[in-house]
């Protein structure tokens, strides 16, 4: 139906999801270059929209980043960041989603070191902090372009690590050198343990691997607000009918044997 438009490959070799990311980006031949998840419906006028965004802002090849609709602390449909402040505000752990990512295939093609951050498996999340890094202004989309389907138990990688340890790793460097304020740092590291971390990780119907969940989170170590929310989270899961409280024994010690019924790693 579209000839010239829809091209498809197939690698000889299966490099794995992350390395596949420059691979597939290599083979576009746009002007702007989108990865897209592969359970990502297009809702019917997105394109029309995103290209009006891209054709408008073609000059100055700004970031252009999707949220589909999360984190929209503006309340318009657009956001203009200016700072790594301002984008750590305003797109939070969002930055990690593979589907929100695109880039100028100029920029694309300045960059033979692509992938030199795979072994985080946050490439597109380091990327467009370098981007940031270098004074590129960041535009927020927050309209809803896509639709995701249902594809069942999600995993193939451990929570703690990628976000506990490895986005943060990213942060932590921008803090190191004064572009990212301490503050939002800190604030960020608060919001993805809160609203991303514990949710998936403590979620048994994913499949996500489930191991050294302290030794990935040793950033949090110092801060109250961490013990305090797994504190919360086992003694209420203790309280839930499907375990049966022991009045007998102190809650701490309930709390401490659940601990390790979940986690005999």
């Amino acid at each position: 139906a579209y000839p010239g438009k829809v091209r498809y490959f197939r690698n000889s070799t299966n490099v794995g999801g992350d390395h596949n990311f420059e691979l597939a980006l290599n083979r576009g031949n746009g002007a702007f270059l989108k990865l897209h998840n592969d359970n990502l419906l297009v809702r019917n006028g997105s394109l029309t929209e995103l290209i009006k965004v891209i054709t408008a802002t073609r000059a100055e090849q700004p970031i252009i980043f999707c949220t589909n609709g999360n984190n929209n602390i503006v309340s318009g449909p657009i956001a203009v960041c200016t700072t790594m402040d301002e984008f750590v505000r305003h797109v939070s752990f969002f930055s990690t989603w593979i589907g929100g990512f695109g880039i100028w295939k100029e920029q694309f093609a300045s960059m033979p070191d692509f992938s030199v951050n795979a072994h985080l498996r946050l490439i597109q999340t380091d990327i467009l902090f370098r981007l940031l890094a270098t004074g590129k202004r960041a535009v927020v989309l927050y309209d809803v372009y896509f639709h995701g389907l249902d594809i069942g138990r999600k995993g193939g990688y451990n929570i703690a690590e990628v976000f506990g340890q490895n986005y943060l790793s990213i942060l932590k460097k921008y803090v190191t050198i004064g572009m990212l304020d301490a503050a939002v740092f800190e604030s960020e590291k608060e919001t993805i343990l809160v609203r991303h971390i514990i949710p998936y990780y403590f979620d048994n119907t994913n499949g996500f691997s489930k191991t050294g969940f302290f030794r990935y989170m040793q950033d949090y170590m110092g801060d109250d607000y961490f013990y305090k929310a797994i504190e919360n989270l086992l003694a209420k899961e203790i309280a839930s009918p499907s375990i049966t409280p022991q009045p007998e024994i102190p809650m701490q010690q309930q709390i401490a044997k659940h601990w390790r019924q979940i986690n005999a790693h």
